[in-house]
């Protein structure tokens, strides 16, 4: 156990970067458990066999738990595969929502993984915050047709119309119950480190944990993709983008994170087809960094639009 946890540590260090004392204790702390299982299973076996008498049928009685436990896992793995198919679904829906999105949410979700070893986010949590990365935009199918066309990213008409796709996606996944520790990160990672985003205006480190990082990602990730008005960044000229907003719009740590993750992982840009740009979906990217300024800026609570 010992030895393969070592040698893990460091293959998880070398590939991602990760401490590998780090990488080993959370290994430990999820098959370490199991190995004091199998050592009494071994031992019960051989006092039920002979000292006790049973012989051969002791087999059984060991046996038969550890079966019953293969089919526990085996139905745990279905439901999981099942869980998979589901999110790729509403996935599907969304980027025939939103054409311009396509590949969005996959790259967001990959950068969210990338980082999660080094925010503390594993086992269940970076399952829970991959679902929420692949989801987080899902809001969009019911908010696009209301989007008004043609307008600027600092139209109150456009921001009044945006703000809501993250509810909107909440509403949606509500009675989704696998997808239930995802739904924080869906519905304030359009918040601002200053307090000055959507849906609730939550400040600092008040904003879950999740949102915080998929905000650095979907950022990044517009940063890198062209639009229809601006070429892509570079990953470089997009990390300082980044970190010139760690503090106001976005967690410094998470923006230390993301910046870690990419000098051991460089990253590719994304091209946005021409035929995809001369639709016009995209005049305005929600997730470009300076239509949350121009929100900061609005605050619809001086409009009247918020209660």
């Amino acid at each position: 156990l010992l030895t393969n946890v070592a040698l893990i540590g460091l293959m998880a260090h070398f590939s991602d970067g990760v401490n590998p004392f780090t990488a080993a204790v959370q290994i430990v702390r999820g098959l370490g458990p199991t190995y004091p299982v199998h050592v009494l299973l071994g031992i019960l076996l051989v006092v039920l066999w002979a000292p006790v008498g049973i012989g051969p049928f002791s087999s059984v009685l060991i046996v038969g738990p550890l079966w019953l436990t293969q089919w526990a896992l085996s139905r745990d793995a279905d439901e999981r595969r099942s869980h998979t198919r589901t999110v790729s679904t509403l996935m599907g829906a969304l980027e025939v929502a939103t054409p311009y999105s396509i590949g969005h949410s996959s790259r967001v979700a990959d950068l969210t993984d990338r980082m999660a070893p080094r925010l503390g986010i594993v086992g269940e949590s970076a399952e829970a915050l991959h679902s929420a990365a692949l989801l987080h935009d899902l809001g969009l199918v019911s908010t696009t047709p209301r989007v008004p066309r043609g307008t600027m990213p600092n139209d109150v008409s456009y921001l009044a119309a945006i703000q809501e796709h993250p509810e909107a996606g909440v509403r949606m996944l509500s009675d989704i119950e696998f997808l239930a520790p995802a739904i924080p990160g869906i519905l304030h990672h359009h918040e601002r480190y200053d307090g000055l985003g959507y849906p609730a205006g939550l400040v600092g480190k008040h904003i879950p944990l999740f949102a915080r990082v998929i905000a650095v990602a979907d950022a990044f990730d517009s940063l890198t993709t062209n639009r229809s008005y601006r070429d892509e960044m570079s990953a470089t000229e997009a990390v300082k983008s980044l970190r010139a907003r760690a503090g106001t719009h976005l967690d410094p740590d998470v923006v230390a994170a993301m910046a870690e993750v990419l000098e051991v992982h460089p990253w590719e840009t994304t091209r946005i087809s021409e035929r995809v740009l001369l639709t016009g979906v995209d005049a305005n990217d929600h997730d470009d960094p300076i239509v949350s300024d121009e929100y900061a800026a609005w605050q619809p609570e001086s409009d009247g639009l918020r209660a």
